[in-house]
């Protein structure tokens, strides 16, 4: 990449300050960035309005522990309508290396613990809510099950990445369940009640991507959530990757050229592969 260059030293706080007005001016202007964690002290953001991005390096006066895992696992996070398959499939002729593709809702769903306890969760809610929910909307009003099913599973996917070398996307990750009411169009999405409590149990995978558009884009494209949901979903999502950022988390606006947001996809991942060659832990 060949890249302009900022450089500032600031404390966590302003750190946390000016990448929230960072996400605020991208998301705001349909721009794509990211941000590469290197070290406990110092960030680096890319911020793409090319292929040749514009780069600010932010030290920070105290360092902040990280938890993420040093293993190949990119969460794909995003609302239905936001091209999170069609981004998935552009890019991989051109990945480099073994990878394998997840739906985190698949990988619930087929748990052996979800599939006995969903026919008597499913009766009980049906009748507190005076109407047949949809499996979103039972696994919205169930985060223990789906956190419990997930970590679970997470000791495989910890095996297809270390011991059998492959890179694992998962779209949709812990995050949506960090959420309530994101299944029911008549409430607000927010944060849950315990969210720091679900936050501490969820896996943070070593890349967070990130898909968004506008509002009307995404109606065009499947009419699920209200425009003040998307707006939270939005918000939130980014709220919670500074409780605990990821190794990469990248801000790809779906409403820009295809083939524009894949090179932005691959230049991250490049710098996952390279950055975790360099500092194996």
């Amino acid at each position: 990449m060949n890249e302009f260059k900022k450089e500032y030293t600031l404390s966590l706080q302003q750190a946390d300050t000016l990448l929230k007005e960072i996400f605020d001016f991208c998301s705001s202007n349909d721009i794509c960035f990211s941000i590469v964690n290197k070290n406990n002290n110092l960030k680096e953001i890319y911020i793409y309005n090319s292929l040749e991005p514009y780069k600010i390096q932010i030290n920070t006066t105290r360092p902040k522990k990280y938890n993420y895992l040093s293993t190949p696992i990119i969460a794909i996070i995003g609302p239905d309508g936001v091209g999170k398959t069609t981004l998935f499939h552009s890019c991989k002729p051109h990945l480099k290396r073994k990878f394998i593709y997840k739906r985190f809702k698949k990988i619930v769903r087929r748990s052996i613990i979800y599939n006995l306890t969903y026919p008597f969760t499913k009766r009980i809610l049906s009748s507190s809510l005076s109407f047949k929910p949809s499996k979103d909307q039972h696994d919205d009003c169930h985060p223990k099950l789906i956190f419990l099913a997930g970590l679970l599973y997470f000791p495989y996917l910890l095996f297809l990445a270390n011991i059998k070398k492959n890179l694992i996307f998962i779209d949709r990750y812990f995050n949506d369940y960090l959420l309530e009411n994101i299944a029911f169009k008549q409430k607000q999405t927010g944060l849950r009640k315990r969210w720091q409590n679900y936050l501490k149990l969820m896996p943070t995978p070593l890349m967070m991507l990130h898909l968004d558009a506008k509002e009307e884009v995404i109606h065009s494209r499947k009419d699920e959530l209200t425009d003040t949901d998307i707006e939270q979903y939005r918000a939130l999502n980014f709220f919670l990757y500074l409780q605990k950022p990821s190794k990469i988390y990248t801000y790809i606006n779906t409403q820009n050229d295809i083939d524009f947001c894949k090179e932005v996809v691959l230049q991250n991942i490049f710098l996952l592969n390279e950055d975790n060659n360099d500092n194996p832990k």
